[in-house]
């Protein structure tokens, strides 16, 4: 048995299918059966089984997956540790970004760390906030900037940029006259959100239905882009970050503050609660308080 054996065990099992953690891994399935098989044998035991065309894992194969993955988690950091005892500045951090984070702030803050640190690389995924922030929950990821509040058991939250949510509008849209809404006031209009996946989403839904009805959806997507356009052409309203907004800057929209419900937009930069961090993570999560808080002074001025 050695580690690879037991990472592309943990990869078939994190992804439901051989073929699947075949591509994942670039390896070929039959090799991977082969490996799986392998490890059954030194094993002694079963790890999985089919039922209806699905693999599941026996109660052996559970257990073993459950300590597979601290093992990796910590083989990795060992091998982080060596790595940042031996290195200057260099490295490879894993993010996760939601799309929409990643056009307000994470692209501006990425590009200004490069330069400081030109030796120090990203591995992005772009996914959802439920997405990354379990990523990093696996040891997938080292941190991931999602949107609070998130779960403090599971994660160490090591800086946060507030701002506010914002109802965008057409300005042909009659609540353009106002320049505060309650949800209370939108419960006839038809909306556009993101997908399940995104925090915003879930704040949205649950604003609706402390307001006591359930929205009209247009449209769900993981473009805020798209949603924009959308109600750039008068066909639905949104609820978006207002600093996304702002950067869009389309004249026939109007952004309207909310009253009465939530309406924080608060990043937070988070990583796995107690896991050793490589030097090229603490570098950026350094990074990133110095720019919020220079972020800050400026919205100050």
């Amino acid at each position: 048995m050695d580690i690879k054996q037991i990472s592309y065990f943990v990869e078939v099992v994190n992804h439901g299918s051989y073929s699947l953690a075949a591509k994942k891994l670039k390896i070929s399935q039959p090799a991977l059966s082969t490996s799986i098989k392998k490890l059954e044998e030194e094993l002694e035991a079963k790890l999985f089984f089919y039922s209806n065309k699905k693999l599941f894992l026996t109660d052996i194969g559970r257990e073993f997956y459950n300590n597979s993955r601290k093992l990796l988690i910590d083989y990795n950091a060992l091998i982080v540790g060596m790595q940042d005892l031996s290195s200057k500045d260099i490295g490879t951090i894993k993010l996760g970004v939601p799309v929409v984070i990643g056009s307000v702030y994470m692209a501006d803050i990425m590009g200004r760390f490069k330069q400081e640190y030109p030796k120090i690389n990203f591995q992005i995924i772009e996914e959802g906030g439920d997405i990354v922030a379990d990523m990093v929950d696996k040891g997938e990821l080292d941190c991931a900037a999602v949107i609070m509040p998130t779960s403090k058991v599971k994660f160490d939250v090591h800086n946060t940029i507030p701002n506010k949510y914002v109802i965008v509008v057409h300005k042909d849209n009659p609540l353009a006259k106002y320049d505060k809404v309650t949800f209370e006031m939108l419960k006839n209009e038809v909306f556009t959100t993101l997908t399940k996946t995104y925090t915003t989403n879930h704040i949205f839904i649950s604003n609706c239905e402390k307001a006591g009805f359930t929205p009209e959806v247009l449209v769900y997507t993981s473009q805020w882009d798209f949603m924009a356009t959308l109600v750039a052409n008068n066909q639905c309203i949104c609820m978006l970050p207002r600093p996304l907004m702002e950067k869009y800057r389309n004249p026939v929209l109007k952004l309207l503050d909310i009253e009465g419900s939530q309406n924080e937009w608060t990043i937070g930069l988070i990583t796995k609660k107690g896991q050793y961090l490589s030097k090229a993570t603490r570098l950026f999560i350094d990074y990133v308080k110095k720019y919020n808080q220079q972020h800050q002074l400026e919205s100050k001025k």
